[in-house]
């Protein structure tokens, strides 16, 4: 299949200027044969704090179709979680409630866009606090090293991290996961390596194009203080 990731213009949130991330998963037609997929996601996090403010979450497949919002309060510390799933075996549900987050969360979108703005040095591990479908969990990256991977873009020096996750204290094992980022000041997803109940999930980088900087912050007033 074949996934993107877009930054849209900036939005909005309580007076602060907030990155708008979009995402789409569409399964391949051989695939779709067996299990057909067309999710949508966004994500709403600051521009200058890089936390997620926002995820919606809606996705089109063979099984079940479902709708899920996930608003985060880093000033509240409270986190508001709804789910609309229709489940062909399981049926229809819904689902709301809130919860206590850590200040600054991530949501499972906007970690990967936190991480490509740390310096990455070889041998360096960092906790993420993470916040999904109302639970509070915490991605270990592991820095592994430098490597110089073959793509459709020819090749590339990436640095190489692996996730862990860590739900509530207790490092919970899934099998190794891993993502080679651009050994660059873009940081841009090369490589994606993650073990999964069935087998392996690997996503490699088709292509990239880039967006053009705005010639000034036309944010920044917005800003408290600004």
């Amino acid at each position: 299949g074949e996934m993107t990731l877009e930054l849209l213009p900036y939005k909005e949130i309580a007076g602060r200027a907030v990155y708008h991330i979009k995402g789409r998963a569409v399964s391949g037609d051989v695939f779709s044969k067996f299990y057909r997929i067309d999710d949508v996601l966004e994500s709403f996090f600051d521009y200058e704090g890089l936390f997620s403010y926002k995820l919606h979450v809606v996705l089109d497949e063979s099984k079940q179709t479902r709708d899920a919002l996930e608003l985060n309060d880093s000033v509240r510390k409270q986190t508001f979680y709804w789910n609309l799933w229709n489940h062909r075996d399981r049926g229809y549900s819904e689902t709301k409630e809130t919860a206590d987050i850590p200040p600054f969360s991530q949501d499972s979108v906007s970690a990967l866009y936190f991480l490509r703005s740390q310096p990455l040095i070889d041998g360096t591990v960092f906790g993420i606090p993470v916040v999904s479908e109302g639970k509070n969990w915490e991605a270990l990256i592991t820095v592994m090293g430098r490597e110089k991977l073959d793509t459709d873009l020819g090749e590339l020096n990436t640095v190489k991290c692996k996730f862990e996750s860590k739900l509530q204290g207790v490092l919970q094992k899934r099998g190794d996961s891993f993502v080679w980022l651009t050994d660059d000041d873009r940081r841009f997803p090369v490589l994606l390596e993650a073990k999964v109940k069935i087998g392996t999930v690997k996503v490699s980088i088709r292509s990239i194009e880039k967006g053009t900087p705005p010639e000034a912050d036309p944010f920044r007033p917005t800003h408290p203080g600004g």
